[in-house]
């Protein structure tokens, strides 16, 4: 019997979603809709007469029969009313039938509130008849909450249609928003108990993760929640429908769901709840100040010891780096000493925020987990952070030393394991990924403390060799930057088109590259014109032939 009720409870509500919809058949002419509800109207009679008869689930079944007839009756009236509304509109005289339909009309409403009631008065009674939260109860709570606010629905639009046919809906008006803002009262202190419980229910599953019991009753708060909170959102629309005062209930909402939509947001609502959470923040402050200013001065004490502690962490092993019989280059020890200081403040951070009331568990996983995103969307990155590993294994360079790679030259300013900042010959900075370099020739041009400078200088063949290598001789061993070990030399070396090539290869310290290599250069020419002796450059003897034209 309880099964069939359902089903037909259920019947009505998805005729009320799906088949309560003012439409208007222009088509159909206003006396055929009129006899369609007049039809309808005798088939219900007529099956309430045959429903007395009978018992049992015949009975039940020929309810269900009943309760669909009068929604389809429903349906047919919003028809007809919209129809006559088209009708008088276009200056066609309907009096007649208004009259005839009044009475029907104004006999629904009633109807629709007898319907509401029973469904409050089932809902008070739903305990005796389920365990409270078990799955039937829940199904029936559903159905009876669902079923009231489609039915809510309908007596708006049945006191709409009432109105567009200028009949009196005055009662009907009054008992929907005393009806309305009670319902609305009730469901937001449904709201604020069933939070409550929740809460607690909560707690208890914190101190007892495993408990089944106190799970599944968790699970079904939530689904209770959810059923009030959507109908809440069914009634506060209605309200607004009706123009009554929405507000306060909008605020429950927001609070108890935490989602701010363009519905249900307005002006007034945004004033309430700004002033809420600032007398919330305010009253937090004036209760909890005290113990809230001692947490932060000791948060910022801990944060100012782990500074200092990684101050002298650093220095200590730098000290102990430089002290190491292994060599460490000098952008490894930046890396490692970076790294130890970094370690450190982050483990002073999270015992300050220990110490703040958060909990370090769930930073801890989210850090873990933001890694994992991370170095999964940044393939390259984690690339060119094994090149940086490599790089400071290997040390193929370090710090202020000038190299070629990449296809670029500079001084190596600084690195980290990501890249490497060169600064250009033209004081140009260029930030190079690691796997560039590492995956290029990399080289080194001040690795070395002894560079060799190769230069190459020219006579004409008229001029005496053995005077111009001794002039050449003469020039280095003047210069005070050219080493004597290794020897330079000076050796002829080509005998080119329109010259004598002298080699000339002077030993000298990295740093005095550039000025040597300049410094002999001049000299030479300066000492050559001096001599006598010629520095050739490339001439081409131009032949030009003239010849006759004949007649």
């Amino acid at each position: 019997m309880r099964h069939i009720q359902i089903y037909t409870y259920a019947l009505l509500v998805t005729a009320l979603l799906f088949g309560y919809s003012p439409a208007r058949a222009q088509s159909t002419s206003v006396e055929m809709l009129y006899q369609n509800t007049q039809n309808l109207s005798r088939e219900i009679a007529q099956l309430q007469t045959e429903a007395k008869a009978l018992a049992g689930e015949r009975q039940a079944s020929l309810q269900l029969r009943i309760t669909g007839r009068q929604l389809e009756l429903l349906t047919a009236f919003d028809t007809l009313t919209d129809r006559i509304v088209a009708e008088e509109n276009d200056g066609v005289e309907l009096t007649e039938l208004k009259a005839k339909l009044a009475p029907q009309l104004l006999a629904l409403g009633p109807q629709i509130k007898t319907a509401i009631n029973r469904r409050l008065v089932a809902l008070d009674k739903l305990e005796e008849t389920h365990e409270a939260l078990s799955i039937t109860w829940m199904a029936s709570y559903l159905e009876h909450n669902t079923f009231i606010d489609h039915a809510y629905l309908t007596l708006t639009q049945h006191a709409k249609n009432l109105a567009d046919l200028k009949l009196d809906n005055a009662e009907s008006t009054a008992y929907l928003h005393r009806a309305l803002q009670q319902r609305a009262e009730v469901l937001a202190g449904q709201i604020a108990l069933t939070q409550k419980e929740l809460e607690a229910n909560l707690h208890s599953l914190t101190a007892s993760p495993d408990d089944a019991g106190t799970q599944q009753k968790v699970k079904s708060l939530e689904d209770k929640q959810n059923i009030n909170t959507e109908s809440l959102k069914s009634t506060v629309a209605l309200l607004q429908e009706n123009g009554l005062e929405s507000g306060r209930y909008k605020e429950i909402l927001i609070n108890s769901t935490g989602d701010i939509t363009a519905d249900i947001l307005d002006v007034n609502l945004l004033k309430r709840l700004s002033q809420t959470w600032l007398k919330n923040i305010t009253n937090y402050v004036l209760d909890n100040g005290a113990g809230l200013f001692f947490k932060l001065i000791v948060f910022l004490l801990i944060l100012l010891l782990f500074h200092y502690l990684s101050r002298t962490v650093a220095k200590l092993l730098r000290k102990s780096l430089a002290k190491s019989t292994m060599p460490v280059s000098f952008l490894m020890e930046t890396m490692v000493v970076n790294l130890c200081r970094r370690m450190i403040m982050l483990i002073g951070i999270l015992l300050g925020l220990s110490q703040l009331g958060f909990s370090l568990a769930p930073i801890l996983a989210g850090l873990g987990v933001a890694g994992f995103i991370v170095g999964f969307a940044l393939q390259d990155t984690l690339g060119n952070f094994a090149s940086g590993m490599m790089i400071l294994i290997y040390r193929p360079y370090d710090v202020d030393d000038l190299i070629e790679a990449a296809g670029v030259q500079g001084r190596v300013q600084r690195m980290n394991l990501v890249s490497t900042t060169i600064l250009t010959i033209d004081n140009q900075t260029l930030v190079i990924p690691n796997n560039k370099i590492w995956g290029d020739v990399i080289r080194n041009v001040t690795a070395q403390k002894h560079r060799r400078v190769d230069m190459v200088f020219g006579i004409g063949y008229s001029d005496n060799i053995e005077k111009a290598e001794k002039i050449l001789k003469d020039i280095l061993d003047a210069h005070p930057q050219v080493l004597s070990e290794p020897e330079h030399t000076v050796k002829l070396h080509t005998l080119n088109e329109s010259s004598v090539d002298f080699i000339v290869r002077p030993w000298v310290e990295t740093e005095n590259y550039w000025d040597v290599y300049w410094d002999v250069t001049k000299s030479v020419k300066l000492r050559f014109d001096a001599e006598g002796i010629s520095i050739p450059f490339p001439q081409r003897d131009v032949h030009i032939y003239q010849t006759e034209k004949t007649a």
